[in-house]
């Protein structure tokens, strides 16, 4: 597995986490049936998941190029050449790749945005439209991952 296929497993294992976690505190801590205050709480929920990811998402990549660091100082047994092997290389499949799992993202996330507006048509209450659009966004970039994961096994065709 190269490093960037370990950095977007890192990503999905980090986004399906976030996405349980939310669902166990949301359905099992919801301590707010209904009015005003039930949108403060999901929104006070979402930005608290939402700092969450971003400094679990950062600490386990610092985490990952400090152990692809240290497994490649104990191979190599050089340690002149270590950084050089610890550098992500972007090419052109990697743009293309990146590309083409962005479109994939942002295709769930724009369903999930009208999916909300119908619910709000249908007269669903506000906090369903708002834990659609969170779930969306998550699912996006979950499915971008994994989209990205295939692309890098199967290859991907210019055009």
């Amino acid at each position: 597995m190269s490093n960037q296929e370990r950095r977007v497993f890192i990503s999905i294992l980090n986004g399906v986490f976030i996405l349980v976690a939310y669902f166990i505190f949301v359905l099992f801590f919801k301590k707010v049936d209904s009015g005003e205050n039930i949108l403060k709480f999901y929104a006070i929920t979402m930005l608290v998941f939402i700092v969450a990811g971003i400094i679990i998402q950062i600490l386990s990549l610092i985490f990952l190029s400090i152990f692809i660091s240290v497994k490649n100082a104990i191979e190599n047994k050089d340690y002149t050449n270590v950084s050089k092997d610890c550098e992500i290389i972007e090419d052109e499949m990697d743009k293309l790749i990146e590309l083409k799992s962005l479109g994939i993202g942002y295709a769930f996330v724009g369903i999930g945005f009208v999916i909300s507006l119908i619910t709000l048509i249908l007269n669903f209450e506000p906090y369903i439209m708002l834990n659609i659009i969170f779930i969306s966004f998550l699912a996006g970039s979950i499915f971008e991952g994994v989209a990205k994961l295939y692309f890098y096994k199967r290859g991907i065709k210019n055009g």
